[in-house]
């Protein structure tokens, strides 16, 4: 019998406005040279790796105060190697935007009536996502932060799924046995080192681009998750 449900939030309750997480539609209108397709070359894809490395070797993040730097100096770094001249000011408009604009993300459809009606059905939920500072203030403007009793967040604990802390500290919050609480999340990875915990793990497939593990069971967006639940 499944008592809490774990949520991922990106390509599983939220998605982004823009062509990509950090890709806010304010990039686009700065740099109106770079489009859609450009974000897909390979020179791209290698400056952003590049500019991104830093916080997949130290992903903890104490505020937003410090997101805001971090990430001015990825647009600086990214922007400028990937061929579209950056200064400073612009990078640090680009990181203010994406920081504290919380148009830049969406819920998926049916999200709020989905967590609503897990509520009533007297499901308890918490969040496990790799994530920054910022998405507080996302979650508090969409209207969906008061769903979830524990949030397991990366910038929080200094480290990212698969690794084992983030579903322990989740546990440990909640203080259900493993086998009573379900796990969504888009990536079959961290489906996998949840079910190493004897966690039920259930892929969500509304990201369009996504790769599905045959796996484990699907669903494409949050309200098809109440055919799997009584």
């Amino acid at each position: 019998m499944i008592r809490m449900i774990f949520f991922d939030l990106g390509w599983t309750l939220l998605k982004p406005a823009g062509p990509g997480w950090l890709y806010n539609p304010l990039l686009l209108q700065m740099f109106p040279d770079i489009s859609e397709e450009t974000l897909s070359t390979e020179k791209w894809k290698t400056s952003a790796a590049d500019a991104y490395s830093p916080f997949i070797q130290n992903p903890y993040m104490k505020d937003t105060a410090e997101q805001k730097i971090r990430f001015a100096d990825y647009y600086y770094e990214l922007l400028n190697h990937a061929g579209f001249p950056c200064t400073h000011q612009q990078a640090e408009i680009l990181a203010e935007d994406l920081c504290e604009n919380t148009d830049n993300m969406v819920l998926l459809e049916g999200t709020e009536e989905t967590l609503r009606t897990l509520k009533q059905r007297g499901y308890r939920m918490a969040v496990i996502s790799d994530t920054w500072p910022y998405i507080e203030k996302y979650l508090y403007a969409l209207g969906i932060d008061h769903y979830f009793e524990h949030f397991t967040y990366s910038c929080r604990l200094g480290t990212t799924k698969p690794s084992p802390m983030m579903f322990q500290d989740a546990l440990d919050a909640c203080g259900i046995p493993p086998r009573e609480c379900l796990f969504i999340d888009d990536r079959g990875e961290n489906l996998e080192a949840a079910e190493r915990f004897h966690i039920n793990a259930v892929q969500s497939c509304a990201d369009p681009d996504l790769k599905k593990d045959p796996h484990f069971p699907e669903v494409t967006l949050p309200p098809d998750l109440l055919k799997l639940l009584p």
